[in-house]
């Protein structure tokens, strides 16, 4: 009997085969971090869609569900402050992906922007400006708020989610959340500010809308999820933060739930990996 080996299979072979690049090799070409990519016959946890050389060809991170990879958070503390946008730039967890904290594992679980100009979480991307303000005729100049119809535009996805929020009653984090939500809603559409104190007030309501809905997303969709059985094959990646991690484990659970996972080894174990 004959044995007829296809070109994919030879080709998947010899992937494993080829020799894995030097450091210095890698720093010249990253590329050649794909050295076993022919290899891949299905996408799993450890294998990389895509891969990127960071921190000076010190790591390697790889996602197994996503075809970018963001630059991760290496390094111990830092200073975090607000920028000119009123958000915490690469290290605000509404818009860039943090390194997993298993006390907080509704962080990944954040909604990204879609590109639907009719979906009504849009306004929770949203910055006002002077034009969206309406300035009061009151004793104290300057003093005024929302323009009554952003107010309503604000107001829906909010109450949308301390619907949610309340069949949630057992979970004490979400009610600290809703109840913060709803206090910073209230603040905004009755309470004449500053211009300026306005556009805070409109950024922290946006931001604990947005964590509120991943920690409810956690709750309905991704905790159920991570108690049954493995499937086959993963789902796709949801329309979601994500979050960077060393951790194989935890790498694991994200992939098989369909949360976005960008996994950091050191590039000394390239050989090891398997990047298409």
């Amino acid at each position: 009997m004959t044995t007829i080996f296809t070109p994919e299979y030879l080709a998947r072979i010899t992937a494993d085969l080829r020799p894995a690049p030097t450091h210095a090799e890698l720093l010249e070409d990253p590329s050649k971090m794909t050295h076993r990519g022919k290899a891949i016959i299905a996408i799993k946890a450890f294998n990389g869609l895509c891969g990127a050389l960071v921190d000076n060809g010190k790591w390697i991170v790889t996602s197994p569900n996503m075809k970018r990879i963001f630059y991760p958070p290496l390094g111990g503390d830092r200073p975090i402050y607000l920028r000119k946008s009123l958000r915490y730039g690469d290290d605000d967890p509404i818009q860039w992906p943090q390194n997993f904290i298993p006390d907080a594992p509704h962080l990944p679980c954040i909604p990204i922007r879609k590109n639907d100009t009719e979906d009504p979480m849009q306004i929770l991307w949203w910055m006002p400006t002077e034009a969206d303000f309406l300035e009061e005729g009151s004793v104290v100049k300057g003093l005024g708020r929302l323009m009554p119809y952003i107010i309503t535009l604000l107001a829906k996805p909010c109450r949308s989610l301390l619907e949610r929020a309340e069949k949630q009653k057992s979970d004490d984090f979400t009610q600290v959340l809703a109840n913060l939500l709803k206090s910073f809603l209230d603040r905004i559409s009755f309470l004449p500010a500053s211009f300026r104190t306005t556009q805070r007030l409109t950024r922290e309501l946006q931001r604990l809308a947005l964590e509120l809905c991943g920690r409810l997303t956690f709750l309905e969709i991704v905790l159920p999820k991570s108690k049954e059985p493995p499937t086959k094959s993963a789902p796709e990646a949801a329309k979601v933060i994500g979050a960077f991690t060393m951790n194989l484990t935890v790498c694991e659970d994200l992939f098989r739930i369909g949360i976005p996972v960008y996994l950091i080894r050191p590039s000394g174990g390239v050989a090891t990996m398997k990047i298409r």
